[in-house]
């Protein structure tokens, strides 16, 4: 959908100890509906950005289970999804891992098992390379296709069949992304409180050693780094029609913030790129 631009200047609020998502919620409610990313020549509105996100926090909470301060693995290249996802968990104070997408599947087990996941997200492309180590951990795996967000209706596309089979033996829970927004479309699950001071997300770096070392980053160290950006960066003009290029992952604290998330709290238009392509 394509949404007027508002002619608008953004200014972040002084962070607080609230979510990121609380965050991001009062920074972008001054500028209504706009369109807050772009992939592959389809439009996306907050509003529709919201409602994703919302259909994905009453999974993980009513079908996974999940609760406050459990631990969820994104193993995902820079996309839109990821960002959905971590505001689907932060939401609900659920800590997101976020870990480096062509790491071996050795390492991924590692990261898996000292983060205490309680479960995976994944390209559908990755699925039959670390079949026989998500067999292994046993945890539930929620497949992402690159083709959602460019598709007019994101709920009809289809994951991919190799990677689907690849994990239909061994007893893993499957779940397919495109599905849990169509079954938990415009369902709600409450926010965590504010104040709580709680972790947001775990970035797994390689440190002097080569091993990983996992570093614990809180919502008010995010919001803190967002808020300082937004005296830096080029301001938005136009909410909705400035644009910028995530190219930097978000498996990175600097990704996240200066890319994904300073995008979205100031009302620039996103666009993500899984693979840094200059043209």
């Amino acid at each position: 959908m394509s949404i007027m631009p508002v002619i608008q200047q953004s200014k972040e609020y002084p962070p607080t100890d609230i979510s990121c998502w609380k965050y991001f919620i009062r920074n972008t409610a001054q500028f209504g509906d706009y369109t807050i990313f772009s992939h592959m020549g389809q439009d996306h509105s907050r509003s529709e950005f919201i409602a994703d996100t919302e259909a994905l926090a009453a999974f993980f909470h009513r079908e996974l289970g999940l609760k406050e301060q459990n631990v969820f693995t994104i193993f995902m290249p820079t996309n839109a999804e990821s960002l959905i996802t971590f505001m689907a968990l932060n939401k609900m104070g659920i800590i997101v891992n976020f870990v480096h997408p062509l790491l071996p599947p050795e390492s991924v087990e590692e990261i898996l098992d000292f983060t205490d996941s309680k479960g995976i997200m994944m390209l559908d492309m990755f699925a039959p390379k670390y079949a026989p180590m998500l067999k292994k951990v046993g945890l539930p795996v929620v497949l992402c296709s690159p083709k959602e967000y460019a598709m007019p209706d994101k709920t009809a596309c289809t994951i991919d069949e190799e990677a689907l089979r690849s994990l239909s033996t061994g007893g893993l829970t499957v779940y397919q992304y495109p599905q849990i927004l169509k079954r938990y479309a415009g369902q709600h699950v409450n926010s965590i409180p504010e104040g709580r001071g709680y972790i947001a997300v775990y970035m797994n770096g390689g440190g002097t050693t080569g091993k990983s070392h996992t570093i614990k980053l809180s919502n008010y160290a995010l919001n803190s780094v967002i808020y300082g950006l937004g005296a830096v960066n080029i301001p938005v003009q136009k909410i909705g029609y400035d644009t910028e290029l995530c190219a930097m992952p978000f498996f990175h604290a600097f990704g996240l913030c200066a890319g994904g998330l300073n995008a979205l709290n100031k009302g620039a238009r996103s666009i993500f790129l899984p693979k840094f392509d200059a043209d």
